[in-house]
């Protein structure tokens, strides 16, 4: 009797042992410590095994699985849409360290921002130019659009299609171009992802 308990026994424990052994493992995504992005009123997910992307600048960021870096440098990163109807576009994330940063368009003409110690805040300083007229602003009081991942401030450019300047401190800045097709919206959500590490 205890013979057949213990044949019992060591069966189930096999049994038990094998399907541990042998269960298929899950899948587990890498933890990158974000699910959502915050974009001030909103939160935009970032999509799963969406890569994230750090810069030698201390910067990290969520790229779309259909762009992939074509250029890498100490102070540049240039992403490509690699497929479907924006297959062509790029966008060049610039490291500035500068005490000011300039976005300048031929069409659209240039807007520089740096700080203002006595003003305790960004200024800008604008040439726009349009049909038969030219328009010299600044400096006034920088003008924010939008907000990246850990709440900088991102203020607008002038180059085409879209660029947008983030101040990552006093003399440092990341200035990010969207071009070809004219389809803004990859920039858009990726400016929602920068975030300092």
């Amino acid at each position: 009797m205890n013979k057949k308990i213990a044949i019992v026994l060591l069966v189930i424990i096999i049994a038990v042992g094998a399907y541990f052994i042998f269960k298929p493992k899950a899948v587990v995504p890498i933890d990158t410590g974000i699910s959502t992005v915050p974009t001030g009123s909103s939160t935009t997910t970032v999509p799963a095994g969406d890569p994230v992307v750090k810069t030698p600048w201390g910067v990290s960021f969520y790229k779309g699985t259909t762009w992939n870096i074509t250029t890498t440098t100490n102070s540049e990163v240039i992403l490509t849409q690699t497929t479907g109807e924006w297959k062509g576009d790029t966008i060049t994330i610039d490291y500035v360290p500068a005490t000011s940063v300039t976005s300048e368009d031929a069409k659209f003409g240039n807007i520089s921002y740096s700080y203002d110690e006595s003003k305790q805040g960004f200024i800008s300083t604008s040439n726009i130019s349009g049909e038969k007229s030219t328009t010299a602003t600044g400096p006034v009081p920088a003008i924010v659009v939008a907000h990246t991942a850990d709440n900088l401030p991102v203020f607008p450019g002038t180059k085409r299609w879209l660029t947008y300047i983030v101040p990552l401190s006093h003399t440092t800045f990341l200035k990010l171009n969207i071009t070809g097709s004219g389809n803004t919206d990859a920039l858009k959500e990726l400016i929602k992802t920068v975030k300092k590490v």
